[in-house]
């Protein structure tokens, strides 16, 4: 996984450094492209790893009767690709405002795909930019140092001339710099958005907020065990010796949901920070 991840970072995490480290980027593009690329691939490795190379999901039959026995690992995989269902009681009321329902739960099938689908979205804006700039910024600056002296100083001087020559001539450069920044805001609360929508089924605007209430026992019902139940419920249908289909109950032990809820946690608190700091940058 470490080396397939050293593959993408020529490509995935796009640089604007030349070799003298001459850098167009601004501190909220760099905690776009840098910091939340590099988390978002961090997330879809550690679930990937147990998701794809481990065991995701360990189910057993509800029942005594061992000669119907579904052999475990076919009750597992079959359990993973159809999802499991929890049935909200009562006690998800506090919380979900609803009455007693059937929730399924398929959003551990496609969290790899749109986690790193999101660090690519992250690192775009920063490609588009790098595209506009064209290299005008980093090859201007390029082989000045921090103290300018000599060769260095008459250089200096010579681009303050040029530019001051052509003041306004550069509006197609500003205007591809602020449209970046704008896109980076839009960044945001579109993975929000996608977020939302395709893995946490509409739970995610609010799970950090309903964490916290949680932690400070302003909640009686974690929202973590809503959106990422431990135990949950698969129905497994198979044909019996008369033809007619038999249906097994089986309940699954979800322990990847113990790291997912402390991801998602964290990425919400992220998100929220980065479209606060995203939005005063654009202002």
């Amino acid at each position: 996984m470490l080396a397939f991840l050293k593959e993408l970072k020529s490509w995935v995490q796009v640089s604007c450094r030349s070799r003298d480290h001459v850098s167009v980027d601004t501190v909220v593009s760099a905690l776009h492209h840098r910091i939340t690329s590099a988390i978002l691939l961090v997330c879809c490795a550690l679930v990937s790893s147990r998701q794809y190379f481990g065991e995701p999901i360990l189910c057993i039959q509800d029942g005594p009767d061992d000669d119907a026995a579904i052999p475990s690992k076919v009750l597992n995989t079959y359990c993973f690709i159809t999802s499991t269902y929890t049935v909200v009681g009562p006690a998800g009321e506090t919380w979900q405002g609803q009455g007693p329902a059937e929730r399924r739960h398929a959003y551990y099938q496609w969290m790899p795909f749109v986690l790193f689908l999101q660090s690519l979205l992250f690192a775009s804006p920063h490609a588009v930019w790098c595209n506009w700039e064209g290299g005008l910024v980093r090859g201007s600056l390029t082989g000045i140092k921090g103290e300018v002296r000599g060769p260095d100083r008459d250089k200096l001087r010579t681009l303050a001339r040029y530019f001051t020559a052509r003041l306004h001539t550069f509006r197609i450069w500003a205007a591809g710099f602020y449209v970046c920044e704008l896109l980076n805001l839009l960044n945001v609360v579109a993975n929000v958005c996608l977020t939302n929508l395709l893995l946490l089924g509409g739970k995610f605007y609010q799970y950090g907020l309903q964490m916290t209430r949680y932690s400070l026992e302003t909640l009686e019902v974690s929202p973590a065990d809503v959106v990422f139940p431990k135990l949950t419920k698969c129905m497994f249908r198979k044909y019996g010796p008369s033809g007619t289909i038999q249906i097994h109950d089986a309940l699954c032990v979800m322990a990847l949901n113990v790291v997912n809820e402390k991801i998602f946690g964290a990425l919400w608190f992220w998100f929220a920070l980065l479209a606060l700091v995203s939005a005063l940058a654009v202002l």
